[in-house]
């Protein structure tokens, strides 16, 4: 609970009305969904490799229109890379979940 307690107080830090948040190790959605209400004009881009997981998370956030949910497949991610090819702007939240 500490946790998403931390996420929600450091909320106002951020200077844009339409955050861009990813988070990496999505798992079933919890925090997404969170972050996707607290934040309705923002863009969460979700990743999990789970593939249970990622079946659960994305029935979780099926009704979010500002949620993009990505299959991890077990590979390395370099964000910026990943950023600049899908021409996303500079991100505002990047948040990572402990194994």
């Amino acid at each position: 609970m500490k946790f998403f307690l931390a996420i929600f107080f450091f909320a106002p830090i951020f200077g844009s009305p339409y955050p861009i948040i990813v988070e990496i190790g999505a798992r079933t959605g919890e925090l997404t969904k969170q972050l996707a209400t607290l934040f309705p004009a923002g863009a969460i881009y979700a990743f999990e490799e789970n593939d249970n997981n990622y079946e659960l998370l994305g029935i979780a956030v099926r009704d979010f229109d500002n949620v993009w949910i990505i299959r991890a497949n077990g590979l390395s991610i370099h964000l910026e890379n990943w950023r600049l090819r899908h021409k996303i702007a500079p991100i505002d939240l990047i948040i990572v979940h402990p194994l």
